[in-house]
Parts: C-alpha cells; sequence; structure tokens
C-alpha cells in the first residue's frame, strides 16, 4: 500500500458508498488539483463534470473526450438495429415495407404522368389546369390513380403497424428507453449570450451551501487522519514531480509538483490528513438514462462501425461512468520525516521560491507552510502545510461504475 491507498482507506470509513465493489466501481484520485466551482447541481460546470467519461481505467482520474449522454444515445439507438437485425419477421417486415415505398412512388410516377396529360390538353383549349394535389384527388380522371395511391399507401400503413407491434414486443424496455432520448432536459447556461438544453444530470448536495457553512468554522476539521506507511511499494498512485512558470501582470507564479516516493520511502514518514470540509457530492441522471442497457453482454449488430469495444472497451465510450465527485475544503497536512529528508527536498523549494505546492495532488501555500516546520526530537522535522484563507474547494477525486468488458465476470 501507499499514502495513497491509506488516504482513500480513511476516506471510505467517512463515505462506505465510495468503497471499491470488486471490478464493478473504481475511485480515482484527481491527476491535479481542480477547483470544485459549480454554483448549483445543475449549471453547465456541474454537467462538464458530471457527464465526462473518465479517460482511463486505472490510475489517476483524467478526463476523457467522451461524453456519457452522448455515447448513451448512441448505444441505444445501436440496440434497436440490433434488436430488428436479430428477428426474421421484423426484418420480412421491414423489406415488404420497402417494397411498398417503391410502389408508391411508381403510383405517383404514373399519376403525375397522366397529370402531366391532362394539363397539356386544358392548355390546348386554352383552361387553366388545377394544381396536382387538387387533380389527383378531385378530378374524375384521376380516380384510377388515386385509388391506387391509396391503395399502396395503406399496405404500407399495415406492415409499418405490424413492425411497430413486434418491436415493442420485441423488447418493451428497450423500446421505453428509446422513447425516452430527448425527454428531461435541463437548460444550462451556455455563454453571455444564452444557454442550451442538455440531458438532465446533476450534482446533489449543496456545494455553496457547504463552503459557506465551512467558512464559519475555519479551524474545525471534518476529517482527520494519520497514516503511517509500513510498506515501501510506491504504485499504482505516484506523482510526476514538474515545475510549471505561469506568468502574470504582477509576478510570476511557481507552480512546483514534488515527487512522493523519496518522502513516503523516508524510515520517519508519517502524514496526517486533515480538512476543514469533505464531501461526497452524487451525480443522477434523469429519466433519459437506463443503466439496464449499459452493459458489456448487450447484444450490438455485427458488422457495423459501432461494435462492443466502441462502448465498452479499455477506451470505449462509456466504460466509466461517474456516480460521485468527492470534494476536500482547506486541506492541511502535517508530514514528518527525516531531518536530512527534508532538507533534501524542501531547502530546494525555498530556493526557487515556489508559489505554490501540489503534494498528493492537493494544492498548498509553499512560502506559508515552509514557515511551519518544526523539529521533533533529534532526527525528525514536523512540516505543515496550509491552504490559503481564501481557498476554493478542491475536486480530491472521481467514483465511476465499471463496465469495461474487459474484467472477468462479465
Amino acid at each position: 500500500m501507499n499514502q495513497f491507498d491509506y488516504l482513500y482507506d480513511a476516506i471510505v470509513k467517512k463515505y462506505p458508498a465510495l468503497k471499491i465493489a470488486d471490478n464493478t466501481t473504481a475511485f480515482q484520485f484527481m491527476s491535479t488539483p481542480t477547483v470544485a466551482d459549480w454554483v448549483t447541481g445543475t449549471d453547465e460546470k456541474a454537467y462538464n463534470i458530471a457527464d465526462v467519461v473518465p479517460a482511463q481505467l486505472g490510475g489517476f482520474y483524467k478526463p476523457g473526450s467522451a461524453r456519457v449522454s452522448v455515447s448513451y444515445q448512441s448505444l441505444i439507438e445501436s440496440l434497436m438495429t440490433a434488436l430488428g437485425d436479430n428477428n426474421p419477421q421484423y426484418r420480412q417486415l421491414q423489406d415488404k415495407m420497402t417494397t411498398q415505398l417503391n410502389l408508391l412512388q411508381v403510383a405517383l410516377n404514373d399519376a403525375k404522368g397522366a397529370y402531366g396529360m391532362y394539363r397539356t390538353e386544358q392548355l390546348a383549349l386554352e383552361l387553366t389546369p388545377t394544381d396536382f394535389n387538387t387533380w389527383l384527388t378531385q378530378d374524375i380522371t384521376a380516380a384510377p390513380y388515386q385509388k391506387k395511391h391509396e391503395n399502396v399507401r395503406s399496405e404500407y400503413e399495415r406492415y409499418s403497424k405490424e413492425a411497430e407491434e413486434l418491436y415493442k414486443g420485441m423488447g418493451a424496455a428497450l423500446s421505453d428507453a428509446r422513447e425516452q432520448l430527448g425527454k428531461d432536459q435541463m437548460l444550462i447556461a451556455a455563454d453571455v449570450t444564452g444557454g442550451k438544453y442538455v440531458p438532465g444530470t446533476t450534482i446533489g448536495g449543496n456545494l455553496s451551501a457547504d463552503i459557506d457553512r465551512w467558512q464559519q468554522v475555519p479551524d474545525q476539521f471534518d476529517f482527520d487522519v494519520i497514516i503511517e506507511n509500513d510498506d515501501r511499494e510506491i504504485t499504482p498512485w505516484h506523482t510526476v514531480s514538474t515545475t510549471e512558470a505561469k506568468q502574470s501582470r504582477h509576478k510570476t507564479e511557481v507552480i512546483n509538483e514534488t515527487q512522493v516516493s523519496r518522502i513516503i520511502t523516508d524510515k520517519h514518514y508519517q502524514l496526517r490528513v486533515k480538512a476543514v470540509g469533505l464531501r461526497a457530492y452524487p451525480i443522477t441522471r434523469g429519466s433519459w438514462y437506463n443503466d439496464l442497457f449499459v452493459h458489456p453482454n448487450v447484444q450490438l449488430p455485427q458488422g457495423r462501425q459501432l461494435n462492443t469495444d466502441s462502448f465498452f472497451g479499455e477506451s470505449g465510450g462509456l466504460h466509466m461512468i461517474p456516480t460521485s465527485i468527492l470534494v476536500i475544503y482547506r486541506p492541511q497536512i502535517e508530514l514528518t520525516i527525516s531531518k536530512t529528508c527534508y532538507q533534501d527536498i524542501f531547502s530546494d523549494m525555498a530556493n526557487i521560491k515556489a508559489d505554490w505546492l501540489n503534494l498528493f495532488n492537493m494544492r498548498f501555500d509553499l512560502q506559508a507552510s515552509l514557515k511551519l516546520g518544526q523539529e521533533i526530537g533529534e532526527e525528525t522535522v514536523m512540516q505543515t502545510f496550509v491552504s490559503p484563507c481564501n481557498a476554493p474547494a478542491q475536486i480530491l477525486g472521481v467514483s465511476s461504475v465499471v463496465r469495461y468488458s474487459g474484467f472477468q465476470g462479465w
């Protein structure tokens, strides 16, 4: 186990619903600090988090390019196609409907030919011919063509009704799911000029109210856990060391993401993680979404562009479905390590005058924190990392249900 494993274990004690169940659920810590700043659970910022499919199955959370709502609609449409393709009687009715449509076009062409002759005769007599539709429905000379046209249309409608009833009988739940597509829409602000309707997707709870409440008790910690890592394994959670400079109007911010392997292998390593606020916010989807069909074992049509891998493969559009967002507010870390390790790592940070430290994928005020180091005994130092007073809430991680077809048991 490693520091993220221990932190995760502590989190699920507070929120048991986040516990990973075999291969069917997953919790991913954020790959980089990410602000939680939606105002309501149905605004655009919330939607753009809740509707995004994670890019990768393991490791840290990274948003992918696929959308749950778009991929789900494509899945339902593909299943409807497969439903008909796999039923001989339905395919036969579809063939009959196609035949009747062809005959309908032939009848229409014959009627137009007869109308052309009628129009020529009327003009030759210096009379004003009626339009085609009036001639077909009212002129006695058009009666045979009108009857043929009606007979063919009647046959087409009969086959169409039979096919529709058969379709509903083949898969009532799937037919209902298709009817729900496009329903239960919600309006979100797209930009300053207006809004747009999207499939209803909501982040529950009330983030704004929680932040207001947490701000009233800045010295009370809703979450507090001590992590001691005796096992030296540092995978799969790992942090890559990078330093990025961003130029602003007044100064250059240096954001440093420290490599943690040197820290957590230190023999005196101990980590205490506290937070003024920690809460999981559930994601719900409207009646347009039916989880019954989001499964690798669904039967998709063969030989088409969209197949099982398109939806449930390693990079599929529905391989993971976000179910909740874990938010942390004003985190504080107390890190105890040896003096040697402390000098090797944090003296370098002080020299580069970094503004922020991304430690364990949470953002801290480095310059303020470096003033809070204190010696504990002869061999160790406890370094406290604090968040700025005006720091926004951060997304700590995302929980998802896993629908990856490669897991055994599907």
